[in-house]
């Protein structure tokens, strides 16, 4: 048969030897995206920086400065790209929020959490737990459970659609 014929390439290098000349072959770059937050959700109100939005709880118009992702309350929001926790703060009004700074300029914000156990300076992995989406923050109430998610590029708000592959392929 032909596969008898060209037998399967095999690193034949000896990379056993300790001369301290092994060199590590750089990774490429992971590109930063905001998929897997969620595992289901529906968004209510997309970001708006010019664009004024109706705010259904405050009843007012004004800009939106993230996205709202509709999700039961309970349900685990989780971390899509590796990162350091900068801030955790509560209040009524906006529930839990936490700020985690990531590689390359860019930082998400995650409000109306609750079941946050993250600290300052945790250093968390994509696929951990934030924690889980609140249905009692005050801030959105009239929209019912839901994650209140914002990203920034350099310290400028920027649309997190963009970096979500479900949609921004759209």
């Amino acid at each position: 048969a032909d596969e008898d014929k060209n037998p399967p390439v095999v690193d034949d290098d000896d990379d056993n030897d300790s001369d301290g000349d092994d060199e590590q072959k750089p990774q490429p770059a992971k590109t930063f995206t905001l998929d897997g937050i969620l595992e289901e959700y529906t968004i209510d109100i997309g970001y708006s920086d010019a664009e004024l939005v109706f705010n259904p709880t405050q009843g007012h118009w004004a800009t939106h400065q993230g996205v709202d992702l509709i999700a039961e309350a309970g349900t685990a929001v989780k971390c899509s790209f590796d990162g350091t926790v900068k801030s955790v703060t509560d209040d009524s009004f906006h529930g839990t929020t936490v700020v985690i700074s990531h590689d390359g300029g860019y930082e998400t914000t995650y409000k109306l959490l609750d079941e946050v156990s993250l600290k300052v300076g945790d250093k968390v992995a994509e696929g951990d737990t934030i924690g889980t989406v609140s249905g009692d923050a005050l801030a959105e109430m009239a929209q019912g459970a839901h994650l209140h998610l914002e990203l920034s590029k350099d310290g400028v708000l920027v649309d997190p659609t963009s970096y979500m592959s479900e949609i921004a392929d759209k």
